[in-house]
């Protein structure tokens, strides 16, 4: 990486030439979901809801360096674009955009919303109306929570996140507008 001198402008950003998160079209493709409450023209704007065709686009985009990118202990930025690409639908990705002028320009994921259609799949969500009062699906055919950890193994798991992945720092249910009443999952890396 080339060094700044006195007068002399920086040849390379974190992962490429300066400004790279703009000529490549990941600004562009980001500019939907940014947090329009961040001050026009900075150089971080969080985004939110990142779904399958956003994120297979930004597989094609980013630099191979960003791909590998892991945002305290959480997956890979690739595994994470990855499971929004396979669980269409039902995966939305958030995280924040660095920009120029900075030299750490970069896209960061650090959270994400999964739907229950992920663990529908994978057998052990009771379907509608399969949760705890704790907020937790239970195992099939029980009224027995799955618990945390078993939770977050589960989701682990569908969304093929890689046994390096450390638990989040958060895993909260809730149930989102315009889904019937099923329960979804916020998981964030701090």
């Amino acid at each position: 990486m080339a060094t700044r001198t006195q007068g002399q402008a920086r040849r390379e950003s974190l992962h490429g030439a300066p400004g790279w998160t703009r000529e490549s079209g990941v600004s562009a493709l980001l500019g939907p979901h940014l947090d329009h409450g961040d001050a026009g023209g900075s150089s971080f704007a969080r985004f939110a809801g990142v779904g399958g065709e956003a994120a297979r686009a930004l597989l094609g985009l980013l630099p191979e360096g960003n791909l590998a990118e892991r945002q305290n202990g959480g997956p890979p930025c690739r595994d994470m674009l990855r499971a929004a690409v396979r669980w269409t639908g039902e995966v939305e990705l958030s995280g924040y955009l660095v920009s120029p002028p900075r030299w750490d320009e970069r896209v960061s994921l650090d959270g994400m919303v999964v739907h229950s259609g992920v663990l529908g799949a994978g057998g052990t969500h009771a379907g509608a109306g399969g949760h705890a009062a704790d907020g937790l699906p239970v195992v099939r055919g029980s009224s027995t929570s799955l618990g945390r950890s078993r939770l977050w193994e589960e989701l682990r798991c569908a969304l093929d996140l890689g046994a390096a992945t450390q638990d989040p720092d958060e895993l909260l249910p809730f149930l989102p507008e315009g889904r019937g009443g099923r329960l979804s999952w916020w998981v964030w890396w701090d």
